[in-house]
């Protein structure tokens, strides 16, 4: 069995970045589009104010990585060479 070494878990940590930044940006559209298309909550569906929901929550998610991709990037920095 291998072991994933600090490196492995920091790549593996940028490349899920990575991902939810493609998330990310199909939930900014999907926000986009309801914000240009409603006026306030009652103008939203059950269903959509669900998905509105979901893309807002999509946008927490890549606050919470990209936090942990500047660790990594800090603690790459601070490491002794």
């Amino acid at each position: 069995m291998s072991m994933m070494t600090e490196t492995d878990r920091s790549v593996a940590c940028i490349t899920n970045s990575m991902a939810d930044l493609r998330e990310t940006e199909e939930a900014l559209f999907g926000i986009l589009d309801y914000v240009l298309r409603k006026n306030c909550r009652e103008d939203f569906s059950a269903e959509e104010w669900e998905e509105f929901i979901l893309c807002c929550q999509q946008l927490d998610k890549l606050e919470h990585s990209m936090h942990k991709v500047k660790a990594i990037v800090v603690s790459w920095y601070q490491a002794p060479g």
